[in-house]
């Protein structure tokens, strides 16, 4: 009998721990998040890692995503846009770079450093991911590793 209250306590205690993703950043994280975006709505927080915080939310009709770091200090922010938002310059070297491949998602992923368009692609066997700045410099081109999302 003790063995099994045991491992039910355990069992409650280990759910606990994989459910608990209800932790909330601090306020100057919080602070930070609604100085820079202040039409926000329907905000989620997920800590990324001990220094970052994810926040997910709605904003003009359009959903977001915005890293903070641990002191309140904003990272980034990514959204999806369509393939015709994107500018010619941007798409040209995505030509070079990414030939015969399909896009299968264009994120912009806003940065202190500036605006990147990220690609992921695939050509019905790899699926790659190609970063290509605003002046269509391409930044980073990866395979993704099989089973990878």
């Amino acid at each position: 009998m003790k063995l099994q209250i045991a491992t039910a306590l355990f069992a409650t205690a280990l759910m606990a721990t994989a459910c608990d993703n209800g932790a909330k950043p601090d306020k100057k994280i919080t602070d930070a998040f609604s100085t820079k975006f202040s039409n926000a709505t329907q905000v989620k927080w997920d800590k990324e890692d001990d220094n970052e915080w994810e926040a997910e939310f709605t904003m003009n009709g359009q959903e977001y995503s915005a890293n903070f770091s641990e002191n309140g200090e904003w990272m980034e922010t990514e959204w999806e846009v369509a393939v015709e938002d994107v500018p010619q310059v941007v798409m040209d070297a995505l030509q070079t770079a990414g030939e015969n491949y399909d896009i299968e998602e264009v994120e912009i992923a806003e940065k202190p450093e500036g605006k990147r368009y990220e690609f992921v692609v695939e050509d019905g066997e790899h699926n790659m991911e190609i970063v290509i700045d605003t002046e269509g410099n391409v930044l980073k081109i990866e395979k993704e590793t099989e089973g990878e999302d």
